[in-house]
């Protein structure tokens, strides 16, 4: 152990080398030295280690002063190249170029992700990591790309992400390993909103574990036959671009379930459809809202009153081509069945918003702010309550 923790205060010497500039390394680098041992032969084998480094010129040793004369206080390093030899350890610039060749020697093919590569070996040349990655873990970065590569190929077919993955790596896991890197990737690029789940962000990209169906009520058409009339439907993902509005005029997303399914049976009108969100879209649902608002349906979104709720609805407009128009999202809402809580952080918005989604911004984002569960109220249709009622 004593002969471990000589070697390890070696290495803390070149460590520091490693962090200092060229002109930085000028300076004196030290360490000072323990001395506190359990006996004798303890102290003998640290003093071992320390006096063949000094044989070598690698490092010189300082004794204490007065009554610790007889004892080594401090090591400098006098030479880095010859306590690199010593330690049999490879300069960290020299390190990282190895890992940064390897991983353009090994993931050639990965077209995909070409950018990324290169961005993680100049990292490690930097002295860097990368999203965590250091110039050590070259097997966890080629995984990693390899992961993200299949993702990125998009045209998932309605797979489910294990297929996915064991078609375009041979490992079914290979994906839902990295989720957690690939989906922080994601929302960095600005690919999916970044407030976004694991799941949700890979989701959004119609990649999930196991696809969701596309929960939806009301007077739809499925590749031009009308659906019977039930209280709701689920529909597989890739059939959300066979849809048509039929008759409707208006679609309400709504973000939770339970809100859903109340407003399917009890709110829902004879000319509407409601889609279920599932919080942040999926693909599939974000292609369903996007083809009914191209057949001319006016989008209405239902959520949580809350910073995420915002982002949902933001996120239901961009799929639907046009601008959010929030149902039951209103700052007196929120201070009537709400309860009070520190202000949130909505994000950036975009330009030619309507002025109740900027309100409720403003809101969420004051000493005021207060949130709201929709659970929380009753369902009721858009059809059924003035504009005017609603805002205030």
């Amino acid at each position: 152990m004593s002969a471990a923790k000589a070697r390890a205060t070696l290495h803390s010497l070149l460590d520091r080398i490693e962090r200092l500039s060229e002109a930085e390394r000028q300076r004196m680098v030290s360490a000072r030295l323990s001395m506190n041992f359990a006996d004798a032969d303890a102290r003998a084998d640290f003093e071992a280690v320390l006096r063949d480094a000094a044989t070598m010129q690698a490092v010189t040793l300082v004794p204490g002063r007065g009554e610790l004369a007889h004892l080594w206080a401090r090591v400098q390093l006098a030479d880095s190249a010859a306590l690199y030899r010593f330690l049999a350890r490879t300069p960290a610039g020299e390190a990282a170029d190895r890992a940064g060749d390897a991983l353009h020697r090994r993931c050639p093919q990965l077209r995909n992700v070409a950018g990324v590569r290169d961005e993680i070996a100049a990292y490690w040349r930097a002295g860097r990591s990368w999203m965590g990655l250091g110039r050590h873990e070259v097997d966890g970065a080629i995984a990693f790309l390899r992961a993200l590569d299949a993702v990125l190929a998009g045209d998932f077919g309605g797979r489910d992400m294990r297929t996915v993955a064991r078609q375009r790596t041979g490992d079914s896991k290979a994906i839902e390993r990295q989720m957690g890197r690939i989906a922080r990737w994601l929302r960095q690029q600005g690919m999916v909103d970044p407030t976004t789940s694991d799941p949700e962000a890979l989701a959004a990209l119609g990649l999930e574990k196991q696809p969701q169906d596309v929960k939806l009520a009301g007077p739809v058409t499925v590749y031009g036959r009308l659906l019977p009339e039930l209280p709701h439907i689920g529909l597989p993902p890739d059939a959300a671009a066979a849809l048509h509005p039929g008759r409707a005029r208006r679609v309400v997303t709504i973000e939770n379930l339970t809100s859903f399914n109340r407003y399917a049976r009890e709110a829902r009108g004879d000319d509407e459809i409601a889609v279920y969100t599932g919080g942040f879209p999926s693909h599939a649902v974000g292609r369903a809202i996007a083809v009914l608002a191209q057949a001319g349906c006016d989008i209405w979104h239902w959520g949580d009153i809350d910073a995420a709720g915002l982002r949902i609805a933001l996120t239901v407009a961009r799929h639907a081509g046009q601008p959010p128009r929030p149902w039951r999202m209103t700052p007196a809402l929120a201070r009537t069945h709400g309860t009070p809580c520190p202000p949130q952080t909505v994000g950036h918005l975009p330009d030619g918003l309507p002025e109740e989604v900027r309100r409720l911004a403003v809101f969420l984002e004051s000493p005021g702010a207060h949130t709201l569960e929709q659970e929380a109220l009753d369902p009721v249709s858009p059809g059924a309550v003035p504009a005017d009622e609603e805002r205030g």
